[in-house]
């Protein structure tokens, strides 16, 4: 099995740009999370073709994963899931 390493990143959102920011848009957001240099060391966000925000791992291992703390930006976005994603694995 492999071994999960933490590789924190931590996006403020006061260094958003949103027209609300009790109501981002997912464009608004992927671009606040890319424009966010310790961010963009780690990760990718972007846009399913259904609109909806996903997040990548820019993987430092070998495999990608991807897990989110519990926030008020998890909640809102990502619906509090905080579980490890792994590349491939579907839920």
């Amino acid at each position: 099995g492999g071994v999960i390493l933490p590789g924190v990143v931590s996006v403020p959102v006061s260094s958003g740009s949103f027209a609300s920011s009790a109501a981002a848009t997912p464009q608004e957001i992927a671009t606040w999370l890319n424009n966010n240099a310790s961010f963009k060391t780690r990760g990718l966000a972007y846009l399913e073709p259904g609109g909806q925000v996903s997040i990548r791992s820019r993987n430092l291992g070998e495999l990608y994963s991807v897990q989110l703390v519990a926030g008020a930006v998890t909640t809102a976005v990502f619906a509090g899931d905080v579980t490890v994603k792994v590349v491939g694995e579907q839920d």
